[in-house]
C-alpha cells in the first residue's frame, strides 16, 4: 500500500475550514432555520473546531521539533479560543441543549469577522448531512 500524500498545507486546510464556519454562520443569522438544519450547523461547527484543533497540535508538534518554541507557544495562545469554544459547544451539543449551542455558535463569530467569503463559498453548504457524521463520531 501506498504512502498517502496531502498536499494542502495544515494552514491552507484551517483556512478553508475557518470559511466554512463564517459561512454557516452568516447563513444561520440571515435565516429562519427548521431544527434540523440548526443541528446540522452546529455539528458542523463542532467537527470543524476538532479538526481545527487537530491541524493546530500538527503545527505545533513540527514547530516543537524544529526547536521553535517560543513560535509554538505565540501560536497555541493564539488559537487557544478554539478548544475553549469546542468544550463549551460539545458539552452543550450533546446535552442537546440547542439554545446553549447557539448561544456558543455566535460568540465564534468575533473569531471569524474578517474571512471574505466570495460569492461561491456563500452559497456553498458544507454543513449539509453534519448532523449524522457528528452522530456517527459521538459512537
Amino acid at each position: 500500500m501506498s504512502r498517502i500524500i496531502n498536499t494542502e498545507s495544515n494552514n491552507t486546510q484551517r483556512k478553508k475550514l475557518l470559511e466554512g464556519m463564517a459561512a454557516a454562520l452568516r447563513y444561520a443569522s440571515v435565516t429562519k432555520m427548521e431544527e434540523k438544519e440548526q443541528q446540522d450547523i452546529l455539528a458542523f461547527l463542532v467537527l470543524s473546531l476538532k479538526s481545527i484543533e487537530n491541524l493546530n497540535e500538527k503545527t505545533i508538534i513540527a514547530w516543537e521539533k524544529r526547536g521553535y518554541w517560543i513560535k509554538a507557544d505565540r501560536f497555541r495562545m493564539d488559537w487557544r479560543w478554539v478548544q475553549n469554544a469546542l468544550q463549551e459547544l460539545e458539552c452543550s451539543f450533546s446535552k442537546e441543549d440547542i439554545q446553549s449551542s447557539i448561544l456558543t455558535a455566535a460568540g465564534l463569530a468575533q473569531h471569524l469577522t474578517d474571512i471574505n467569503l466570495s460569492s461561491q463559498k456563500r452559497s456553498m453548504r458544507p454543513w449539509i448531512n453534519a448532523w449524522v457524521q457528528w452522530k456517527n463520531q459521538a459512537r
